[in-house]
């Protein structure tokens, strides 16, 4: 969370993303829930996070664990 700090990152995000709010652009997408994510777990092992990718996109597919996860309330 130090290097280069998840405030920085998360500032950083912010920014862009106001900056294309104003010259009209279309919608970016802002990574600071990932670098977020990566700084807490601590998981930095491309594999890993490629497995996790590739589960997502498998459960994508099934039915039961899609309406699993869209039953959860906000």
């Amino acid at each position: 969370m130090n290097d280069p700090g998840l405030h920085r990152t998360l500032i950083g995000d912010g920014l862009a993303t106001m900056f294309a709010g104003l010259i009209g652009s279309v919608a970016n997408t802002t990574y600071s829930e990932n670098t977020g994510v990566l700084a807490i777990t601590k998981i930095y092992n491309p594999n890993i996070l490629n497995i996790a990718a590739i589960l997502a996109i498998i459960f994508s597919f099934i039915s039961p664990i899609t309406n699993f996860f869209n039953n959860i309330p906000d």
